[in-house]
């Protein structure tokens, strides 16, 4: 009897579900016409990502390559350090040592200064990039037509519609 019951139920919740389905639906289904963006690739292939990526590397490098100088230099004065300490003094071998130890957390934190720079370089673009190809989306999608755009992959969503699909 319970599962009877049970039955009727759910045939009646799927009757009101299909009913609602009808109800939101587009009056010709067969007539809307729906694209799909792969927007990672066009994030990552447009010319405006790739000019972007350029201007960071043109901003960023020189401070990236002035950072892995310092690096090797210092590299280079801790090994000749560790080679020539058992000759020092003591009150040498303390100040070479307390000298390296300035030099690597001044390039500690020039390189964290640096990566927070660039950071933040980068999520500006990206977000320009961003609105630039939405908004060339759009105005795509509206120009030829579409009633709906999603993008594609696995977090999917929708990038454009028309109001008539809005329920």
């Amino acid at each position: 009897m319970a599962s009877s019951v049970f039955r009727v139920a759910a045939v009646a919740a799927g009757l009101v579900s299909a009913g609602f389905m009808a109800m939101v639906a587009p009056a010709s289904a067969a007539d809307l016409k729906v694209g799909v963006v792969d927007i990672g690739r066009l994030l990552s292939d447009s010319p405006q990502a790739k000019a972007a990526q350029i201007s960071i590397e043109s901003e960023f490098g020189p401070q990236q390559r002035e950072l892995e100088n310092r690096d090797r230099e210092l590299k280079a004065r801790m090994e000749k350090y560790e080679r020539d300490r058992v000759a020092m003094s003591d009150a040498e071998r303390d100040k070479q040592e307390k000298d390296l130890r300035d030099a690597q957390r001044d390039l500690e934190r020039r390189a964290q200064e640096f990566r927070d720079d660039a950071q933040a370089k980068g999520r500006t673009e990206t977000q320009r990039v961003n609105k630039v190809i939405f908004d060339e989306i759009k105005a795509y999608s509206r120009a030829n037509g579409y009633d709906l755009v999603l993008t594609g992959g696995l977090q999917g969503g929708v990038l454009d519609y028309k109001d008539s699909l809005d329920i």
